[in-house]
């Protein structure tokens, strides 16, 4: 489940300046036990409530709904295996200044959603097991590559529109070759991203960055609180 990404930071030109970022990697299991975790619990809270009351250009949720109901949350959906970067804004000294963003992800492994994981709202965002991808990509036998999928990601609403999501998305990229090519030495061989998010609010921005929508769900108003309808769509990527 994804914050609105910045429009605005689809593509960096070399006129364009990069906002300084100093960053974090931390694993799933340290997440609670690290001094940052309530300001990162807090950032993606505020940038969930604003896309989702401001980012569509009218109210799809209330601006008291969280993305985090509670703080364990995100350590429970990024399991043993996931990871988070955490990004700072940076200081002239090599330190860092205030908590603006987050990245995460961890292997994408098939189950069926199941009550109480996650509340309501956080169970619509789970990828069907039925969700087959079907596209010309499946020729290089897709189905066999190492899969993950991007979970939260969120920028500080004051900062969105200055390329920090395109950063944080760069990184995390990144961080998941890496370590499929520490575990099963075939990164050359692809590997496939997944992403659920809100059609309204981030398909655009994610299909400019290489995803193609594979599915798509439509929920009515009401339902888990929304003041509007909204569409889920399953993303993928190969990299």
């Amino acid at each position: 489940m994804h914050a609105r990404q910045d429009p605005t930071s689809e593509s960096h030109s070399q006129h364009r300046r990069t906002y300084p970022l100093t960053t974090r990697l931390l694993s799933s299991p340290s997440l609670s036990a690290s001094p940052y975790f309530p300001d990162l619990v807090n950032v993606i809270n505020r940038a969930f409530s604003h896309s989702h009351v401001h980012g569509a250009g009218y109210e799809i949720f209330p601006s008291a709904l969280k993305r985090l109901w509670k703080p364990e949350q995100l350590g429970a959906e990024l399991g043993s295996e996931g990871f988070c970067i955490i990004a700072f804004s940076s200081e002239g000294d090599g330190g860092h200044g205030r908590l603006v963003g987050t990245a995460s992800a961890k292997p994408y492994h098939a189950q069926k959603a199941r009550e109480g994981a996650g509340g309501e709202l956080n169970l619509m965002f789970k990828r069907s097991v039925a969700n087959k991808v079907v596209d010309s990509s499946e020729t290089r036998d897709e189905e066999a590559l190492p899969t993950w999928e991007l979970l939260a990601m969120a920028v500080e609403p004051d900062l969105q529109g200055q390329g920090i999501s395109t950063q944080l998305l760069g990184l995390a990229l990144e961080e998941i070759k890496r370590r499929v090519a520490a575990e099963t030495r075939i990164a050359k061989n692809g590997v496939r991203i997944f992403i659920s998010t809100m059609k309204e609010l981030n398909e655009e921005y994610y299909l400019k960055k290489g995803w193609m929508t594979t599915d798509e769900r439509r929920f009515p108003r009401g339902i888990a609180g929304s003041t509007n309808a909204f569409t889920i769509v399953d993303m993928v990527r190969t990299i």
